[in-house]
Formats: structure tokens, sequence, C-alpha cells
């Protein structure tokens, strides 16, 4: 059969597990999905019946599961047609989701499965203005469905995904199309009607799969129209047609935004926070680490971890012609965090950086610091740490002498790092003002030929403190790695990788929408990953 490209809505259903809180400790979930069955029954009013079997292995070092949220693709969902059971059990708490904007939430009460044990959740709903115009074939109807997924940092294994499309009654063999990929199976169910079988044996639990079928529309009494703007087509028409320079603007408009966002989206080297927020502060993270979570550039990152490294007399820092860092002898290494450790091994013995090894190192400590931050608010999390790089430069800011000055800066440097105008406060807070300097200034090139010791202490004008720093650490953090945005590709790839694209096109109606590789131009589609 010819492989066809159809415009249809896409049903799709999101569910995620979740938990209601009893008390403040955070809950910890962590499954396998063995398999995940749905069957979807294409009526003659226009809608689809979505009967689910899903199958949850939970982890024996997890949280009980207590409630499944279900993502619905359109607000037309009838949920008096909602049933749900476990073990021949019905379920009778099924409610609007107070998560999501469109789905349900099934509450699983006395059929919530404990640690390490396997159970079968059967789910189905009728859900309207589903059956959409093949704007390929106009006499045809098209439907799409993508099976529920889950983030990749609750499940693990693999999960035996299989979709049946029931066509409606009466849809001959030869009335019946696939979309982009063939179906495995063909055969007809105890009422007659024909089922394509989709399957994906050894799939993932967190990953996307797209199925979609076409059949001559009239067999359903109705079909819908995908949503369409004729306004906005004829100005987009009459730009094409009669305006050459606001299409070529548009033209270069439109690929410096698509630069500019991919860019972004490469340099976001942390993983999408998809799963549901906890509660509380994690108190307890280095400078380092805090940075990781407010996203501060990566090679800005390095270098504060190199400044840890200077202060602590691990390593000499030289900056010009360009910057090396060598380890000193003789100094014990023992109390050093692990990604600090991992960083002098990247040290080279011509004090180069080895940035090869560096991104492993980088991948490490943000998994790490990304799964200390699981069962906390990262919101509240990093308005924490932002009020502490604020009360740290009101230390500096209102010590008094140039030794408490020195002290202070000494103090609280890798936190003021973190701060976007660090070059502009340095100049602010020590202008006019002189500053006696910590002894570890004497292992970083800028400043040992700058300043003079009288007594004991090297004591120098701060405007010329701030001007040197501010200057050598932002040649020193565009130097230290070459190819900055070849490094952060680097780790994004591992961290937080782009979406993979479902490869389907088609429009549609539906309720809401996201920013996911969701293959329809309107439908209501819920980006995988977490639980809430």
């Amino acid at each position: 059969m010819k492989l066809r490209r159809v415009a249809s809505v896409v049903a799709l259903l999101w569910s995620f597990l979740i938990f209601l809180p009893a008390s403040s400790h955070a809950q910890t979930y962590y499954f396998s999905v063995p398999s995940n069955s749905s069957d979807i029954y294409i009526n003659q009013d226009g809608s689809v019946t979505v009967a689910y079997a899903i199958t949850f292995a939970n982890d024996s070092g997890a949280s009980p599961i207590d409630v499944v949220d279900i993502g619905l693709p359109n607000d037309y969902y009838d949920l008096s047609t909602a049933q749900a059971w476990i073990d021949n059990t019905p379920i009778t708490e099924i409610y609007k989701s107070t998560y999501i904007d469109t789905g349900v939430e099934v509450r699983l009460g006395g059929q919530s499965i404990p640690p390490g044990q396997t159970k079968t959740l059967y789910f189905q709903i009728t859900n309207p203005h589903m059956v959409y115009v093949d704007d390929e074939k106009p006499d045809h109807a098209s439907v799409e469905f993508s099976p529920t997924w889950y983030g990749s940092d609750f499940t693990y294994g693999t999960t035996d995904v299989t979709v049946n499309f029931h066509f409606p009654p009466g849809v001959g063999p030869d009335e019946t199309i696939y979309h982009n990929r063939q179906y495995d199976a063909y055969e007809y169910d105890k009422d007659g009607r024909i089922v394509f079988t989709f399957r994906e044996p050894a799939g993932s639990p967190s990953s996307q799969y797209l199925y979609g079928v076409s059949f001559p529309a009239k067999y359903v009494a109705t079909v819908f129209e995908p949503y369409r703007e004729p306004f906005v087509l004829k100005v987009l028409n009459f730009f094409f047609d009669h305006i050459f320079l606001f299409f070529f603007l548009g033209i270069i408009g439109f690929v410096v935004l698509n630069l500019t966002r991919q860019r972004r989206r490469k340099m976001a080297y942390m993983p999408a926070n998809v799963a549901i927020e906890g509660v509380g502060i994690k108190r307890g993270l280095m400078a380092p680490e805090a940075a990781l979570l407010a996203e501060i550039p990566l090679n800005k990152v390095v270098t504060m971890i190199l400044f840890g490294l200077l202060k602590k007399g691990i390593v000499r820092v030289e900056t010009t012609p360009a910057p090396k860092v060598f380890k000193l002898d003789g100094v014990g290494t023992e109390s050093l965090r692990a990604y600090e450790k991992d960083f002098l091994g990247c040290i080279k013995g011509d004090g180069t950086l080895d940035t090869k090894a560096l991104k492993p190192v980088m991948v490490d400590m943000i998994k790490e610091t990304n799964k200390t931050l699981k069962g906390f608010s990262r919101a509240e999390t990093t308005d924490y740490y932002r009020a502490i790089v604020d009360l740290a430069w009101k230390h500096v800011t209102d010590a008094k002498t140039p030794e408490l000055l020195g002290q202070e800066w000494d103090n609280q440097l890798e936190w003021i790092m973190m701060d976007k105008d660090y070059g502009k406060k340095m100049e602010d807070t020590f202008e006019g003002r002189d500053v006696v300097m910590p002894r570890w200034y004497g292992n970083y090139g800028p400043l040992r030929p700058t300043v003079a010791g009288t007594g004991g202490k090297f004591e120098m004008p701060g405007a010329k403190l701030a001007n040197e720093m501010v200057t050598s650490v932002e040649n020193f953090s565009g130097k230290l790695i070459t190819n900055v945005e070849s490094f952060v590709t680097g780790v994004t790839g591992v961290t937080n990788p782009a979406p993979q694209s479902s490869g389907g096109r088609s429009s549609g109606g539906g309720g809401g929408g996201c920013a996911c590789a969701c293959a329809c131009a309107g439908c209501a589609c819920a980006c995988a990953g977490g639980g809430r």
C-alpha cells in the first residue's frame, strides 16, 4: 500500500504517574512499563473510544503509585464514559485533572501499586471531535494516535508498545490506508471490523510513537475540517505576491530567529524540568552547582571551579599569552569535591585543559546536580541561591576596611561571579577603595606583577583590582575553552538532548497546545516526561 502523508487530528493520550503528598517528605518514582497496549475504536459519530491496558512494574525502592494522570487531546472528552479497573476491581475516582490542563486523573485508592509489585491498569474513555478530513483525499477521513509515554527520569527498561486501530463497521480491505508507517498485523475483530496493529516489541517507555489511518468518509456521520485561518493566509499571500521586500525580510527574520532558538536550545545544558516540582529548598549546593541550576554559561562555571581550586591552594594560574593551569606539587586533594578532583584530571602537563576529557566531567556534574534537586522545588531553590548572591554582594559592599574588604571578597568570590552583572558591580563596589589581597592571589598570574607588599600585607587600589579581575576573568573564561559552543553542544547532547520529531504531518482541532514535537498543527499535545 502506498505510504501517504495525511492531515488529521492526533489523539494523543499523555499520562504521568503522580503522587499526592501526605507529608513534607518528597516521594520518589521509579518504574518500568513492561507493556503498553491500546485499542482505538473509530466510531461512526466522529469520536474515538480509547481503551488502554498498561502494565506498571514499580521499583522496590520507589514510592507507591497511587494516581495516574491521563492527558486528553481536546476538551470534548466525555468524562461520564471514563472507566478504569485493576484486577477486575473497578476504580470509581476519575476526575478532571488538577495537574494537566486537558485530561483526567485516576485515583487508584486501594489498588495503588506498592514498591516491588506489578499491576495492569485498564482505562477507557470516549473522546468526540477526533475524525478529520484527509487533506490529500478530501473524500476520506483520517485519525492519528500516539500512545502515552513517560519521563526518562522515572522509567527504565523496554516496553512492548501495541496500538490497534479498529476501523468503522463496513470499511472494506481495499478502502483502508495507513500513514507513514505500515502496520505489523492485519485482522478482523469479533465485530467484523478491520484492525490494523502497530507494534514496537522493544520500545522505550519514554519515547513517542505515532501511527495513523484513513478510510472513506462515508463510513462516519461526522468528519471535522482542520482549523484554518483564511484571513492570515490572505495576508501572507498578499505579502508573497506583491511585496518582495517583506518576503525577503520575513525569510531573513525566520532564519535569524530559528538560528537564535537553535543556539539557545544547544546552550541549555540542564535537563528539561518536566517532572512535578517538589516542595522546599535544596540547600547545601556549592556555588558551581548553583550556577548549573541557573544555567550560567558552562565556560564560566568551569572558571568558577578553577577559582575554587586556586583559593584552596591546589593550582597555579598563568593568563598570558594563553590561559594555563598547573597543579601545585605536594598539596593534598582528599577534601576536594568529586567534580574538583575530576577537573584536576583534565589538566594536561603543558597547563592546558583537555576539553575532550572535560566534557564527561561536566556531564556527570550536571547529572549529579539534577539528581540532588529531585523532590525539591527548583523555582524556590533558584530564588534561594539568587538571594545568596545578593547577600554575598552585601557582605562585600558593607566591608569597612581594606582588610575586611579583601576578606569578604575572598569568601564570596565564587558566589558573586554567578551574577550576570558581575563586572559592573565589581567596578562600582571597589571604586575609590583599597583592598588587602588574600594569600592565594600570589598564584594568580594577572595580579602578581601589580601588587606592592608592605608590612607583610599586599594592598592595592580597588579600582585596579576590579579592572584586572573583570578583564582577566572574562578573557580567561573565553579562552580556557576555545570553542565554547561546540563544548556546550557536546554536553547538551547527553544531558538535555533535543526531542525527536514523530515525522508525521497533520492538522486538526483540539484544545491547548505546547512546544513538543507533535504531528499536528492545532492538536492538544503534551510533552513527554516526568510525573507529578
